[in-house]
């Protein structure tokens, strides 16, 4: 596949293998007056050549290695960041990259929307689940009392998809992404949700050619909701199927459940909860297909716990916990309800799934 170039909002996604190097095109472009570059550390060490190529073409005024995984996306790290832009002189002429996954690039498009109220910012997503979601739509944060409490939306200049990079993730990183894929054809594709099942074997061994086209596919997706709510008013909310549980699962396990994993944990109470509510009749078969990519079947948590962190989730409105319920592939309600409510539904819905409380 060709590289191609998708519109995001008035910016530019460059999408393809090989289109890494389009980085280099775009700092040409800009001529930025400084370069800060944050890097996941197992990044850096997996792809040398891409860090050095960078020190050697643009000569980085800030390099900042950061940890992967979510405890990495605290206030004191991004304080830490600001530090070092203010003592290397950075102003907003200069520009941050940042390379990795959906931590570090979380973090880079907070630190460049807030310091100096807006730095350029060109985003180099290296795992699937930012490839094919974080990196798009915007949406970045640190965590504060709960997953991504404080954040902001912020375009980057640039979004560089290149999927070279999957080759070098474990299996649960690839799992962790395919999660995402198929939220996404849940909210519009039944083809997508096909071609993931079809061609399961091709993506588990990595096969590049194949996985770019399910990246691409879901990118599309993306995009055509959030072009019509960018700050998520109304219809992008559906993309947090899965989500309010799944969040609440990595609070409870702090973060030792990856996100994948926690919000096929998430989209598979919300099946349940649109099966009872709306008479949704897909919930097995795509059980099915989270299982035959790897995805556990028991449900690691009680609902008392999972309640308590539900309600401080930031996607509640007006005192009642919200959740994204699939009435039918491509048709997604919000469902608002009462505690009470809720406790009566999932209650009900968890006595009938296999349950390993920890």
């Amino acid at each position: 596949m060709s590289i191609r170039k998708l519109d995001h909002l008035g910016k530019t996604i460059v999408f393809g293998q090989g289109s890494t190097h389009e980085v280099f095109n775009k700092i040409a472009e800009m001529k930025p007056h400084k370069i800060g570059l944050l890097i996941d550390r197992q990044v850096a060490k997996a792809y040398p050549n891409v860090l050095e190529e960078m020190l050697l073409r643009n000569g980085l005024d800030m390099l900042y290695y950061i940890d992967p995984g979510d405890v990495s996306k605290t206030l004191d790290l991004v304080v830490d960041i600001w530090e070092d832009l203010v003592k290397n002189g950075f102003t907003r002429k200069s520009l941050l990259i940042s390379l990795g996954g959906g931590v570090v690039n979380d973090i880079g498009g907070f630190v460049a929307s807030t310091f100096m109220r807006g730095l350029p910012l060109i985003v180099i997503p290296t795992t699937l689940l930012s490839q094919a979601d974080a990196s798009i739509g915007g949406k970045n944060g640190i965590n504060f009392h709960g997953k991504n409490m404080i954040g902001t939306f912020y375009i980057p200049d640039l979004v560089v998809i290149d999927p070279v990079y999957i080759k070098s993730l474990s299996m649960e990183e690839v799992t962790n992404g395919i999660v995402e894929i198929i939220k996404h054809g849940l909210l519009g594709s039944e083809t997508l949700l096909k071609f993931l099942r079809e061609n399961r074997e091709n993506i588990v061994n990595k096969e590049i050619d194949v996985i770019e086209k399910a990246i691409l596919q879901s990118i599309k997706i993306k995009l055509s909701i959030i072009s019509r709510d960018f700050r998520e008013a109304g219809h992008r909310r559906i993309l947090n199927l899965g989500h309010t549980i799944g969040h609440a699962i990595e609070e409870l396990s702090h973060h030792t459940i990856p996100h994948g994993k926690a919000v096929a944990y998430g989209i598979r109470i919300a099946m349940r909860l649109g099966e009872r509510l709306f008479g949704f009749k897909y919930t097995a078969k795509i059980e099915e297909l989270f299982f035959d990519y790897g995805l556990p079947q028991d449900f690691p948590f009680k609902l008392d716990d999972l309640l308590d962190v539900m309600k401080q989730d930031k996607k509640n409105w007006y005192g009642k916990l919200v959740f994204a319920v699939p009435k039918e592939i491509g048709d997604i309600e919000m469902v608002s309800l009462e505690e009470e409510e809720t406790r009566i539904l999932l209650g009900d819905i968890l006595e009938n799934v296999s349950v390993n409380n920890v």
